[in-house]
């Protein structure tokens, strides 16, 4: 069985076409209500594609954000393995949909998958996932989008004082000294940046 990646789409662009794209996402979860896939939304829009792997799903899907003059929707999905933004390039291939772009995010641990394309921080922020185990519980799973936002974080939950300017590995060798007693470990995972 494959590991899932856990994927948030950022579309942004002209918000007619911006509320067609939205419009075909909605009926193509109407259309298959428990198991919405991409290559159902591509048939919805009759598109022929070669898609080689099925296993991506719409998980959930964000209302349109307007903001002064930007206009925004979020999209969530799982994929086996890895991202699939073929997919979505496919779709705003089509002259309908020629203003539209979109960034993302992917996350799957098992394979060591964190990306945020959205380098600005404008419609996904995340930078740094911390996810920690105690005594063999998920104790916390928080993202942030600076590494000085998760160490005031730290500092304001665990039982330690991390210096501002801690590097990721200081961060977990002050936390795993401080809980050595206990069955506790910690990791945190820095998002790549990569453009689109």
């Amino acid at each position: 069985m494959a590991n899932y990646c856990t994927n948030a789409i950022a579309f942004y662009g002209e918000l007619n076409q911006l509320e067609a794209l939205h419009g075909h996402i909605e009926r193509t979860m109407l259309i298959d209500p428990h198991e919405p896939r991409i290559t159902t939304l591509l048939d919805e829009m009759n598109l022929s594609t070669k898609v080689n792997d099925t296993r991506h799903f719409i998980i959930n899907l964000n209302p349109i954000i307007s903001d002064k003059d930007s206009h925004h929707f979020v999209l969530l999905t799982e994929s086996a393995w890895c991202p699939m933004t073929e997919d979505f390039d496919a779709i705003l291939k089509q002259p309908e949909f020629s203003t539209l772009d979109y960034v993302y995010t992917a996350e799957e641990p098992g394979m060591g998958i964190y990306i945020n394309t959205d380098t600005n921080q404008r419609f996904l922020t995340p930078k740094y996932r911390f996810f920690s185990y105690i005594d063999n519980a998920v104790v916390h799973e928080e993202y942030f989008s600076s590494l000085a936002e998760l160490v005031k974080w730290v500092n304001s939950i665990f039982s330690v004082f991390i210096d501002p300017n801690s590097t990721i590995n200081s961060i977990i060798t002050q936390l795993c000294k401080a809980y050595h007693d206990t069955d506790a470990e910690f990791f945190i995972d820095e998002y790549s940046s990569i453009p689109v």
